[in-house]
């Protein structure tokens, strides 16, 4: 499993500058860019791009460049996707409101509720934690390892997130609100929900004042700390005072995980329509900011091996599937596997309809969709 990494032989990594005559290399830095959502107006504006930029600029730059389609989300864009905007995987930000058990103190409550129990006992065919998963619950023609590992590569990634404190004007935005408590009494609301980390960048001082809210760095401010990109659903966010109330918990895979908690800073890309969010948090955590860049390039490269065993092999519309990973309840990580529901031909497509099943606490989560044959899809120009 890609989370398992000896943080202390992780070492920066660094690619040369991608030559413009290699155009197999464009091709697969075209690949790697679709990995990460990156939906470019189109092929020559991508390859033009990547051929001037090394490994650490292009995961930047290419994101920024754009931005002016933002990322695909799964409520409202399906069609976008398949008319070809080199939107090869798609993660679906979902609509299910968020609900949960609420951990306090560093003591989080043991994953025996009944609530928990009985709701996922329904889905027992397709539900299933994360640490059950084999390839005997895909179908027949992605029981290979490249799956296995891309969706692997997708759940180390995942992340689960609180939101502490929903205040009164935060109540008045979620009209469908959940209160829940622990055995002792609090008087505010808690929102539960899932993302996933979406980027990481390391500063030094010379990019401004370290703001890590760590006791340690408001003591001793750190020379060098990490930022982490978490996407996530817009719906779990009213405002940017929201960000520092999102508590982000990494590695949650079973009751017995190592698990890291980040907390919130702010906002960097919030669309209600896609119904997407895009939020920082801060770290002076070096080894776990290069074990997330590890990750990160441990999901690309399972995207690139993926591809191409499947490119040619299976066709997406024949099976339809459909992974989703996510924090259900608020307990450990999960993966539901199902399928994309067919729409009626003259209903207005407003997102992805489909049969993977899901709990309270999945809002954010996201939806894989290993649709791999981008080359008889036209390149649409935005």
């Amino acid at each position: 499993m890609s989370k398992v990494v000896d943080k202390k032989s992780l070492e920066p990594k660094y690619k040369h500058v991608l030559d413009k005559h290699q155009e197999q290399e464009i091709q697969r830095v075209l690949r790697a860019v679709a990995t990460e959502l990156n939906y470019a107006k189109s092929r020559r504006v991508l390859m033009d791009a990547a051929v001037e930029l090394n490994y650490a600029e292009r995961r930047r730059v290419l994101k920024d460049a754009a931005m002016g389609v933002l990322r695909v989300a799964a409520t409202g864009v399906l069609e976008a996707i398949r008319s070809g905007e080199l939107g090869v995987i798609i993660i679906g930000v979902l609509g299910v409101l968020t609900a949960g058990p609420w951990h306090h103190g560093g003591k989080r409550r043991a994953d025996t509720s009944a609530e928990f129990t009985a709701r996922v006992n329904t889905h027992q065919q397709k539900f299933l934690p994360f640490i059950d998963f084999s390839l005997n619950y895909l179908p027949a023609c992605y029981q290979h390892d490249e799956m296995r590992n891309l969706i692997t590569s997708l759940a180390d990634l995942t992340v689960k997130i609180e939101v502490k404190d929903v205040h009164e004007i935060r109540e008045k935005f979620w009209k469908d609100k959940t209160h829940f408590f622990d055995e002792e009494p609090r008087s505010k609301s808690i929102i539960l929900g899932s993302g996933k980390v979406e980027d990481v960048t390391l500063y030094s001082e010379k990019d401004g004042p370290c703001p890590c809210r760590c006791q340690k760095c408001k003591s001793v401010p750190k020379q060098k700390w990490g930022e982490i990109r978490i996407l996530t659903s817009a719906q779990l966010l009213y405002d940017d005072k929201d960000a520092n109330q999102f508590v982000c918990t990494l590695f949650y895979d079973n009751e017995t995980s190592h698990i890291i908690t980040v907390i919130g800073e702010k906002i960097v890309v919030k669309n209600i329509e896609r119904d997407i969010c895009i939020f920082t948090c801060v770290t002076c955590d070096l080894d776990l900011i290069a074990c997330l860049e590890s990750m990160l390039d441990k999901f690309e490269e399972c995207w690139e091996n993926a591809f191409d065993k499947y490119i040619h092999s299976v066709k997406w519309e024949d099976e339809k599937l459909i992974v989703l990973v996510s924090h259900p309840l608020g307990y450990k990580k999960h993966i539901s596997i199902g399928k994309k529901l067919d729409c009626k031909r003259d209903a207005e497509p407003k997102g992805i309809n489909y049969d993977v099943p899901t709990l309270p606490g999945s809002r954010g989560a996201f939806l894989l969709v290993p649709d791999f044959d981008v080359i008889n899809k036209n390149i649409k120009v935005l």
